[in-house]
C-alpha cells in the first residue's frame, strides 16, 4: 500500500481520533435509545453491536474502494460521508422513534437499520485516513501505528466522556444533538481543507451550516 498524504498529518491523527470517539458515542446513544424502547431489554446491546459491526465492515469495503480510486478525492469523500451520517443519524431517532408507537417491529427494525446504515458511512473514514496518513519519509508501520494510537484513544474516549460524563450532566436528546453537531463540525474542517477550490469550498460550508441551523432549528422546536 503506498501513501498518498493529501493533509497535514496532525489534521489525520485529530481525524482518527475524532471519528473514533464519535462512532463510539453513537453506538452508546443507540444502545440508551433502544434501550428506552424496548424496557430495558438484554439483546439491545448484541442486536445494536451485530448492526454497528455489519456496517462498519461495508464501509471498510468502500474506504477500499476510495483508495483504490484515483478519481475520487479522499478528503471530498470522508467530508461527505461524515455530513451525511450525521444527518442520518440525527434524522434516524424521532422518525423510528414514531415508527415503534405504531409498530415495536417496524420501529426497532427501521433504528437497526440506521445503526448499519451511520456505521457503514462512517466505516469508510478509517481505512482512507489509514490509506492517505502515511508519510513517505517515514516506516509505513510507524505512521500507521500512530494513526491506529489516534483512533484508540478517541474510542476509549467516548465512553468515557460521553457515557460518564455527557449523560449525566444533559438528555439523550441534547447528547444526540452534541454527537450530530460534532460530526458535522468535522465534515466542515475537511470540506475546507485542500483540494476543493474556492467556489466548492463556499458551497460544501453554505451546506454545512445549513445543516447546522436545521439541527438547531427542530431542536428548538421540539
Amino acid at each position: 500500500m503506498t501513501g498518498r498524504t493529501v493533509a497535514a498529518f496532525p489534521l489525520v491523527l485529530l481525524l482518527a481520533a475524532a471519528t473514533g470517539y464519535v462512532s463510539l458515542s453513537q453506538e452508546i446513544l443507540w444502545v440508551r435509545a433502544i434501550g428506552y424502547a424496548t424496557g430495558g431489554r438484554p439483546q439491545v446491546f448484541g442486536h445494536v453491536l451485530g448492526f454497528f459491526l455489519i456496517g462498519i465492515a461495508f464501509g471498510a469495503l468502500l474506504g477500499k474502494w476510495v483508495t483504490r480510486n484515483p478519481t475520487v478525492q479522499p478528503l471530498t469523500f470522508m467530508a461527505g460521508t461524515l455530513f451525511a451520517s450525521a444527518l442520518v443519524y440525527y434524522v434516524s431517532f424521532p422518525v423510528n422513534g414514531l415508527l415503534i408507537t405504531w409498530s415495536e417491529n417496524l420501529g426497532l427494525a427501521g433504528f437497526h437499520c440506521a445503526v448499519a446504515l451511520v456505521a457503514f458511512l462512517i466505516g469508510g473514514v478509517f481505512p482512507v485516513l489509514c490509506h492517505t496518513g502515511i508519510q513517505a519519509r517515514q516506516a509505513v508501520g510507524v505512521s500507521l501505528s500512530r494513526v491506529y494510537v489516534a483512533n484508540i484513544v478517541g474510542s476509549t474516549a467516548g465512553p468515557l466522556l460521553t457515557g460518564f460524563v455527557l449523560l449525566n450532566e444533559f438528555s439523550l436528546g441534547d447528547n444526540v444533538l452534541i454527537i450530530t453537531v460534532s460530526t458535522m463540525a468535522l465534515a466542515g474542517v475537511l470540506a475546507l481543507a485542500p483540494p476543493l477550490g474556492p467556489s466548492a469550498k463556499r458551497v460544501a460550508a453554505g451546506a454545512v451550516l445549513l445543516g447546522l441551523a436545521g439541527v438547531a432549528g427542530t431542536r428548538e422546536v421540539a
